[in-house]
């Protein structure tokens, strides 16, 4: 998706920049949860939110909350040891394993663009303010890019339905990431000749196709 406006409303709409290294980190009305794909598993706004922030600002606080949960993600997972991190890119030995398994050229080259596509989807929440859904979470396989809430539906909104919502569209990304599945057994090889017969079955696959045309 290439239009990164979606639905603006002049002055209705709290808009968060696409861009999640350029927003701020942290909330004081807002907590997050994640799972292994970056994405919300728990979302916990302050019963008072109302006091703490504007209703035209809890989008970029909660977008705020979600940063920070990055960070402590990528903070916990370095000190567990665990330096590759792609959201819903798989593991590298996954990688290595689902392209061994393609036999032809054109399937390799499908499974891999299929991979690493980043291209970016918006999911809806179920409110709507206006004939316009009040929520949406703009993301790619990676993280999260954008959350907006319109602050008219934000005014009157509790807590509650505005933690479902976030909830709701998670789910919604949830069930959009693919599944790579693996056929094979590959527990007896090492990370490294994973690497190494995937070079080699990705140069067979190439000399192949120049062969045969």
């Amino acid at each position: 998706m290439t239009d990164l406006q979606f639905g603006y409303r002049g002055d209705d709409l709290d808009e968060v920049d696409s861009e999640v290294g350029s927003a701020p980190i942290g909330s004081s009305a807002v907590r997050i949860e994640l799972d292994d794909y970056l994405l919300p598993t728990a979302v916990e706004i302050s019963r008072n939110w109302h006091e703490l922030v504007g209703a035209a600002e809890i989008g970029r606080e909660i977008f705020a909350a979600y940063n920070q949960a990055v960070a402590q993600f990528v903070v916990d997972s370095l000190s567990a040891g665990k330096l590759e991190h792609r959201g819903a890119i798989p593991p590298r030995r996954t990688q290595h394993m689902v392209l061994l398994e393609t036999t032809t050229w054109d399937e390799y080259a499908a499974a891999s663009d299929a991979m690493f596509d980043h291209r970016s989807v918006t999911v809806h929440g179920h409110a709507t303010d206006r004939c316009e859904p009040a929520v949406t979470v703009m993301a790619d396989r990676t993280s999260i890019l954008r959350i907006t809430v319109w602050s008219e539906w934000a005014q009157t909104a509790r807590a509650g339905d505005i933690e479902s919502e976030i909830l709701w569209c998670a789910d919604q990304l949830r069930q959009q990431q693919p599944v790579f599945a693996v056929r094979g057994d590959y527990t007896p090889f090492s990370d490294e000749e994973l690497a190494a017969q995937h070079s080699e079955h990705r140069f067979a696959l190439i000399r192949s196709r120049s062969i045969n045309g």
